[in-house]
C-alpha cells in the first residue's frame, strides 16, 4: 500500500508540531515539502548537530531519514556510515534536477536548483550583518500572469523564485489580471521573507508593476469594487513600497509573453533583474514618486469603461 503524499505530509507536520521544542524540529517543520526537506547551517558543528537531532527526532516516531546529501564533507561521512548517503550530487525535488548547494535535508533529501549568484549571496550573507532588499516584479497579459522575486545586496542581485498562472477561461479585463499578478507577487514576496528573515537582514520590500491602474488601486483610500477591494486588502497586509516599472524593463514580462528555454538561460534581466536594480538607480515616475503628483483614486483607462474595472 502506498501512502498518500498529503497524508504523509500531515503526519510529519503533526509529529514535528508536537515535538517543536528544538531549533531542528522547528526548522524541519518550516522547510518540509511533501517528503523532502531543504535547509542549511552556518558551520560544520551546527550541521553535525542538525544531522543527529533530525535523525533522533524522526526515529522517535518510526521515520527513517534514508537519504542525505550535502557539500559538507563531514555530513557526507556521517551519512555514509549510516548507509544514508545520496551518491548522486545532481538530484532534485519532484523530479526537478539541479545544482548541489550548501543545504542539508532529511527524509529523502533532495536539492533544488538555485543560481550560483544567489547561493553565493546567501552563503556570504549568513556570516555578515549586511542589509538586503526583496523586490518583486509583476505583470499580466490576456493569456497569463505572474511574478518574480529578486534578492538585492549592495550591487548584487539574483532571482529567488517566480510563479506563473494561466489566465482564467472566463474573460477578465487586463487591469484585473494585473491586479491578480500583484496579488501573486505579494504572496510570493511574503513567502520568501519568512523563509529568509532568520538567515539574513531584510530591510526593504518593493513591489514593481507596469500597471498604473493597479498602483492607483493599491494606494487608493476610496471605496473600490468588491473584487478589487478584497485583493487590495490582502496585498496591503504585507507592507511594500509600490513603484512603477517601465514595461520593457520588467522581467515579469517574460512570464506573460513567453520565451524559449535557450533565450531564458541567456537572459540577464531574468536572472538578475533590470540593470538599474543592481545600481540602485531606480526609475522615477512623477505621478507616483512625488507627493505633488499623488492621486488617491484609480484613473480609468480611456479604452476601458470604469464599470468594467
Amino acid at each position: 500500500m502506498t501512502c498518500s503524499p498529503f497524508i504523509l505530509n500531515a503526519v510529519l507536520k503533526t509529529h514535528l508540531e508536537a515535538n517543536n521544542t528544538t531549533p531542528t524540529s522547528a526548522d524541519l517543520k518550516d522547510n518540509i515539502y511533501v517528503d523532502n526537506v531543504v535547509s542549511g547551517t552556518e558551520n560544520v558543528t551546527e550541521a553535525e548537530k542538525y544531522y543527529h537531532d533530525a535523525n533522533a527526532l524522526m526515529r522517535s516516531s518510526g521515520f527513517n531519514l534514508r537519504s542525505w546529501s550535502s557539500n559538507c564533507k563531514e555530513i557526507r561521512t556521517l551519512a555514509e556510515k549510516d548507509n544514508a548517503l545520496e551518491m548522486n550530487t545532481n538530484v532534485g525535488i519532484l523530479g526537478i534536477a539541479g545544482k548541489l548547494v550548501h543545504l542539508l535535508s532529511g527524509n529523502s533529501l533532495d536539492i533544488i536548483r538555485t543560481t550560483e549568484s544567489l547561493n553565493a549571496m546567501l552563503l556570504k550573507s549568513s556570516q555578515s550583518t549586511d542589509v538586503h532588499e526583496l523586490h518583486v516584479f509583476v505583470d499580466a497579459s490576456p493569456i497569463a500572469y505572474g511574478a518574480a522575486v529578486y534578492l538585492r545586496q549592495d550591487r548584487h542581485t539574483s532571482l529567488v523564485i517566480s510563479k506563473t498562472r494561466v489566465a482564467p477561461l472566463k474573460e477578465m479585463t487586463l487591469p484585473r489580471l494585473e491586479l491578480m499578478a500583484a496579488l501573486i507577487g505579494s504572496r510570493l514576496i511574503l513567502f520568501v521573507f519568512h523563509a529568509l528573515k532568520d538567515k539574513i537582514n531584510i530591510t526593504k520590500h518593493v513591489l514593481w508593476s507596469d500597471s498604473q491602474i493597479v498602483i492607483h488601486w493599491i494606494r487608493s483610500e476610496k471605496t473600490l469594487p468588491i473584487f478589487v477591494a478584497n485583493r487590495i486588502k490582502e496585498i496591503n497586509e504585507f507592507p511594500c513600497d509600490v513603484k512603477y516599472c517601465p514595461t520593457n524593463e520588467n522581467p515579469a514580462d517574460l512570464i506573460t509573453r513567453g520565451i524559449s528555454a535557450e533565450s531564458l538561460m541567456k537572459s540577464d534581466i531574468w536572472w538578475h533583474g533590470p540593470t538599474w536594480l543592481k545600481l540602485g538607480d531606480w526609475p522615477v515616475f512623477k505621478l507616483f514618486d512625488s507627493t505633488a503628483y499623488h492621486v488617491a483614486a484609480a484613473i480609468p483607462d480611456p479604452e476601458i469603461g470604469h464599470d468594467k474595472l
